[in-house]
């Protein structure tokens, strides 16, 4: 899951792809609550194996998005997305045990 700061500017996400792009991008975006897709202008650079996407989105707190990134007809990339402006934290779960970073 992607999580994104309630700002009017620009978004980047960075992750691995499913293949490597070979033309313009198309950034799919399902808002869950008002049901409604949009697709988004983007800039991407892909380097070393990571695909690294900026796009704009004017969201606010406690939205939830659907994201498909597809290149030409084929997805190359599927997450959600939740928009909170409080601090994100890490934790691992492994058998019996429980951490927090």
């Amino acid at each position: 899951m992607i999580v994104l700061i309630p700002t009017n500017t620009t978004h980047t996400i960075t992750f691995i792809p499913r293949f490597v792009p070979s033309e313009e991008l198309t950034l799919q975006l399902y808002k869950e609550e008002t049901q409604q897709f949009e697709n988004k202008t983007n800039t991407y650079i892909y380097a070393n194996g990571l695909l690294t996407i900026d796009f704009p989105l004017n969201c606010f707190e406690n939205d939830k998005f659907q994201l498909k990134i597809l290149n030409d007809t084929e997805v190359i990339y599927r997450d959600k997305i939740f928009v909170t402006a409080q601090d994100t934290q890490e934790y691992k779960a492994t058998k019996d045990l429980y951490y927090y970073e």
